[in-house]
C-alpha cells in the first residue's frame, strides 16, 4: 500500500551495533519497507543497508515531505547523520556504471560469455531432441 496523495516517508534504520542507514519511501508501512530490504540482502542486491543486522534492528520515521522534497530531505538527513549510505549527495549513477564497467570489464567479459555458451548450448541440446524425435 503506497502513501496518499504522493507523500514520502524519510525514515532510519539503526541496528543493535547502532550502525544506520537513510532511506525514503512511498509505502504506507515502514514495516514493509524494511522486509524489502531485508529480501534484497538475501538476494544479493547491492544496497548500503546489506551492511546492517536487519533482523535486529529498528526503523523510525524521520519526517514526511512531498515528491518534490524527497531528494532533498533524504539527502538532508544523510548529510547529518552519521550513516553507511554509499549514495550520499551528488550521486551519479552514469558516472558508478561506467567507473563500474571499467573497474569490472574482465569479469563482465567472461560471464557475459559464459552465459552465452550456455544458451548455445541448450539452444543445441533443443534442436538435437528435436532432430532424435523426427
Amino acid at each position: 500500500m503506497k502513501c496518499p496523495s504522493g507523500m514520502y516517508k524519510i525514515y532510519k534504520i539503526v541496528d543493535n551495533e547502532g550502525k544506520c542507514y537513510v532511506g525514503s519511501t512511498g509505502e504506507y508501512y515502514l514495516c514493509k519497507r524494511l522486509h524489502t530490504h531485508r529480501r534484497d540482502k538475501k538476494c544479493g542486491k547491492g544496497c548500503s543497508s546489506a551492511q546492517l543486522d536487519l533482523y535486529k534492528c529498528e526503523i523510525t520515521l524521520l519526517e514526511k515531505a512531498s515528491h518534490e522534497e524527497r531528494k532533498e530531505r533524504e539527502a538532508y538527513w544523510i548529510q547529518n547523520t552519521e550513516c553507511v549510505n554509499i549514495r550520499k549527495l551528488n550521486f551519479d549513477r552514469k558516472q558508478y556504471r561506467k567507473d563500474y564497467y571499467q573497474k569490472n570489464k574482465e569479469m563482465i567479459a567472461k560471464r557475459n560469455k559464459e552465459y552465452y555458451l550456455k544458451k548455445k548450448a541448450e539452444k543445441l541440446n533443443c534442436v538435437h531432441n528435436l532432430e532424435i524425435k523426427s
